[in-house]
């Protein structure tokens, strides 16, 4: 008929015969394609009910996440309310510790310098001496009342800013520019006496 079958020959040897059996490819296969198709429904539907599941799920597991992000994210732009707290994973509570610990620090330094700048700033205020403070190349940061009046007339906010060097004589300006820049390159201590241009 045109049918395409499935054969299949075995030799019986106690009576010397040859038996073989025939059977129609498609209803040999029919019943491994119906379970095929079931499988394949299955799956579909049960990916259909898993990925909401999943989703919610994983917006529940992450929502502990959110909240410490949140929470450090305002750290930085208003008061502190510590310690962070957040309900949820173990280690997202450890997390939050942590982040807690580190900005508590840091408020305590920056209180502790805060402090000392305040105590800095009125002994050197009140000092005879005349003290200027420069970073290390060379500007001016700050400068007491007292260095300022050995300066020519600018005021003590003018000088901040400027470099150190326009304070000293030009005639010995050039011999300290080069003694300055050795000791900065050396990270050495460096020390001198000169003449104010005032």
């Amino acid at each position: 008929t045109g049918e395409a079958m499935l054969v299949a020959y075995r030799h019986m040897h106690s009576v010397d015969w040859v038996v073989g059996g025939l059977l129609p490819r498609d209803e040999a296969y029919a019943s491994l394609h119906r379970l095929t198709v079931t499988l394949v429904m299955g799956g579909v539907l049960l990916l259909i009910l898993i990925l909401p599941l999943t989703w919610w799920w994983m917006r529940r597991l992450l929502t502990p996440l959110d909240t410490l992000k949140e929470q450090v994210a305002s750290l930085q732009h208003a008061p502190a309310q510590l310690p962070l707290r957040i309900s949820g994973a173990a280690e997202l509570q450890a997390v939050a510790e942590s982040v807690s610990k580190v900005f508590v620090e840091r408020e305590d330094f920056a209180q502790r310098l805060a402090e000392r700048e305040v105590f800095f700033r009125t002994l050197n205020e009140d000092s005879p001496f005349g003290i200027f403070v420069i970073e290390a190349d060379g500007h001016i940061n700050y400068i007491n009342r007292a260095a300022a009046q050995l300066a020519p007339p600018r005021g003590e906010r003018d000088w901040v800013g400027c470099h150190w060097l326009d304070l000293v004589h030009a005639e010995e300006r050039n011999g300290l520019a080069q003694s300055w820049r050795e000791s900065v390159i050396l990270n050495g201590r460096f020390r001198t006496d000169q003449k104010s241009t005032r």
